[in-house]
C-alpha cells in the first residue's frame, strides 16, 4: 500500500454526545389525564380550534417535546412534524403505554419491515410521505431502538447516520476510511461506494459514535451479525481492512475495551490483544465467530502487518 493513506490515521476524539438524548426528559408512563387527551385527539370529535383540543395538546406536551427535537434534526417540511406525531400519538392511544416503554418488538411494529407494513401498520395511504424516518429516529435516539436486522432492507442508514451525527462530522469519517481504500485500488463506481456508505453508516449507528477510533472487533462482529449478507461482507471485509491499514497508537476501545482499532501497545484489553491488526488478525486466522464468513484475502496482508508489527 502505498505510504500517502497513512497520514490519514484517525485521530483520537472525545466521546460522542449525541444531539439529543433521553435523559433530558421526563419518562414516566403515561398519567391518567394524558390517555384521556389522546381519546380526545385521536376521536377527532373535538374541532382543530377549540378549546377541548387545545387543552388536550398542552397535557401531552411532555411528549411531543422530545419527539419534535428529534424531527428538526432532519430539518423536514412544517407539515411533517405534526403529521408525524399524529401517527406516534395514535399508537400511544392503541397501545396504552408511552413511547418511552415499548419493547424493541412494538417498535419494530410500529416502523415496520417494510415501508408498506408501515403504512398498514399506521393506517396510512401508501404515498410514501417520508414519515417513516422521523419515527426510527425516535427509536433510535430516544428509546435506544437497534433492531435493525429485521428492518435493513426497507432503510437507508446513510442519511439516517447523517441526520444523527450530522452530515459534517459523516462524511469526515467516511472520507478517512474511503481514501485508504481508494489508494488501495478498491473501486470507486457509484453502486460500490454507496454500498460501502451505507453499511459503514449502519456500523457507526450501532456504536453510537460517529468516530472510527471507537470501533472494535466486537462492534464489527455484531454489525455484521445483523447487516444483510452483502453490507456483512463489506464490513468484515473492506471496512476492516481499511481500519487496520489506518490503526495508530491511542486508547483502548471507549466501548467495550476490547480490541480497538486505536489500542497503542502501552494497553491491553481482557483478552490479552495489544493493537488492532494482531487482534483482527487472531479472529481472522482462527476463523472464530462472524470471522469464519470473512474474506480470506484478508489474512495473508493481516499476517503479514502482524509479523512487521512483532518485529518492530
Amino acid at each position: 500500500m502505498n505510504a500517502s493513506a497513512l497520514p490519514q490515521a484517525i485521530p483520537v476524539r472525545p466521546a460522542w454526545r449525541m444531539p439529543v438524548r433521553p435523559e433530558c426528559y421526563d419518562r414516566s408512563p403515561l398519567s391518567a389525564a394524558e390517555r384521556a387527551a389522546l381519546q380526545v385527539l385521536i376521536s377527532g370529535d373535538a374541532p382543530v380550534t377549540s378549546l377541548a383540543r387545545r387543552r388536550a395538546e398542552a397535557t401531552l406536551a411532555r411528549l411531543a417535546q422530545p419527539l419534535h427535537d428529534v424531527y428538526r434534526l432532519r430539518r423536514a417540511e412544517a407539515s411533517t412534524r405534526p403529521r408525524a406525531t399524529r401517527v406516534m400519538f395514535a399508537q400511544l392511544h392503541r397501545r396504552g403505554t408511552a413511547f418511552w416503554q415499548w419493547s424493541a418488538q412494538e417498535w419494530c411494529d410500529v416502523v415496520g419491515v417494510t415501508a408498506e407494513s408501515f403504512e398498514a401498520a399506521n393506517g396510512l395511504p401508501q404515498l410514501r410521505n417520508g414519515l417513516r424516518p422521523h419515527l426510527l429516529d425516535v427509536a433510535y435516539l430516544l428509546c435506544g431502538f437497534e433492531q435493525f436486522g429485521p428492518i435493513w432492507t426497507a432503510t437507508a442508514f446513510h442519511p439516517m447516520a447523517r441526520v444523527v451525527f450530522g452530515a459534517d462530522v459523516l462524511d469526515e469519517q467516511i472520507a478517512r476510511l474511503d481514501a485508504v481504500l481508494a489508494n488501495d485500488g478498491y473501486a470507486s463506481g457509484h453502486v460500490s461506494v454507496k454500498q460501502r456508505h451505507q453499511a459503514l453508516a449502519f456500523l457507526l449507528l450501532l456504536n453510537r459514535s460517529p468516530w472510527l477510533d471507537d470501533l472494535c472487533w466486537a462492534a464489527l462482529e455484531r454489525a455484521a451479525s445483523m447487516a444483510s449478507t452483502r453490507a456483512a461482507s463489506i464490513i468484515l471485509g473492506k471496512i476492516a481492512r481499511a481500519l487496520v491499514a489506518a490503526g495508530h497508537p491511542g486508547t483502548v476501545c471507549r466501548r467495550c475495551s476490547a480490541g480497538s482499532v486505536s489500542a497503542g501497545p502501552e494497553r491491553r484489553c481482557p483478552e490479552r490483544v495489544v493493537r488492532v491488526v494482531p487482534s483482527l488478525a487472531r479472529h481472522w486466522i482462527s476463523g472464530t465467530g462472524a470471522s469464519r464468513r470473512a474474506s480470506l484475502r484478508w489474512v495473508r496482508p493481516v499476517r503479514r502487518a502482524m509479523a512487521r508489527q512483532a518485529a518492530s
